[in-house]
């Protein structure tokens, strides 16, 4: 697999995940508080490793942002959380549902170590501030 298969397979799982409202295919510019909550998803650091004659594996870290609502829009901290918990817990779940979510649909062997940041009250997008969260997770995808 590539990356740019695994990331369109990524972005369209959290496109149908529950709470999302736009999952950017492309990093945008700015995020308009009407494509809240917005995900966009970014292929992090990995360990490439030859598996076999031919074989190359990669062990890649993928992150989902999930904007979920600006903090200017005059929501309080506790009102904030309470937003981004139905879609955090969705979007986790999405990622575990057996047999497609394991294995991205059956686009890569497996994903592992799925993992959140926690939601927080200033994750940042250009100079705006988001009450939301990050999903991470590794993806082993093998090529030859």
């Amino acid at each position: 697999m590539s990356i740019t298969t695994t990331l369109a397979q990524i972005r369209s799982m959290v496109d149908g995940s529950s709470g999302i409202v736009t999952s950017f295919t492309t990093q945008p510019g700015s995020i308009e508080a009407s494509q809240c909550p917005a995900a966009i998803t970014l292929a992090g650091p990995a360990r490439w490793q030859e598996q076999a004659l031919g074989l190359k594996r990669q062990d890649r870290t993928y992150t989902i942002n999930v904007y979920v609502r600006p903090i200017m829009h005059g929501m309080g901290i506790g009102e904030g959380y309470a937003v981004c918990e139905p879609i955090l817990n969705a979007l986790g779940n999405t990622f575990l549902a057996k047999p497609t979510g394991l294995t991205l649909g059956g686009t890569v062997d497996h994903i592992q170590s799925i993992r959140d940041g926690g939601i927080r009250g200033d994750l940042t997008f250009g100079d705006i501030a988001y009450h939301g969260f990050s999903l991470s997770f590794e993806v082993t995808e093998k090529s030859t």
